[in-house]
């Protein structure tokens, strides 16, 4: 794990247009210990079904906690929720420099392709550099494109330009292809914030030098 404090061809990412008790009793007469032992069978069951729901509420407690993608965007007076996320390394030569993030709604739980499901919306982000502080800016060269091909935020089918951009990566393990962090973005007219648990896809690899903004 490097802890740091970053759809295709081989040149880079391509336009992003193309996730208890019993209780224990003295036993009376027969009569009185088949109504005990039923009233205990009663509060075993009642107590079992208890625990079982406890058990259920805990692990839905638990599912609920654990750490996904979940990124508010709001575009003029229209709000979704980001809920997928990609990652793909940017090299040079054989050493990684860098990484792009694809954050969206709407597109299936597979690597994204050429014949991948549009998403209602996405999120690119590039010119995220390794070997530097895991908080990059829009001043150290980030950048984001915002497309919207649900038209629920716009119409046009161009993508709105960040005007500017804080990508956190708190977290990221190359082995497994995982990387965790928090995006705050700014848009002409809206604004993106959250937290993504992204996933590496070769399909979003690229080199240094591929040109892609």
């Amino acid at each position: 794990m490097l802890a740091l404090g970053a759809c295709g061809d081989d040149d880079g990412p391509s336009d992003a247009a193309t996730r208890f008790d019993a209780c224990a009793c003295d036993a009376g007469s027969p009569e009185d210990a088949g109504t005990h032992d039923a009233a205990t069978s009663d509060a075993a069951t009642s107590d079992a079904a208890t625990s079982d729901a406890a058990t259920s509420d805990a692990a839905a407690s638990d599912a609920a906690t654990a750490d996904t993608t979940d990124v508010t965007l709001t575009y003029g007076d229209h709000t979704e929720t980001l809920d997928r996320a990609w990652m793909g390394y940017v090299r040079s030569g054989d050493e990684i420099v860098g990484l792009y993030f694809e954050i969206n709604r709407g597109a299936d739980d597979a690597c994204p392709s050429a014949t991948s499901p549009v998403p209602q919306q996405i999120l690119t982000i590039d010119g995220f550099g390794l070997g530097t502080p895991g908080t990059q800016t829009y001043a150290d060269g980030v950048r984001v494109q915002f497309f919207d091909f649900e038209g629920a935020f716009f119409e046009e089918i161009a993508p709105k330009t960040a005007t500017d951009a804080t990508v956190v990566v708190s977290a990221l393990d190359v082995e497994a292809g995982t990387v965790e962090g928090t995006v705050e973005l700014a848009f002409d007219d809206g604004t993106a914030r959250g937290a993504f648990v992204a996933t590496h896809c070769e399909s979003l690899d690229g080199t240094a030098d591929a040109a892609r903004r």
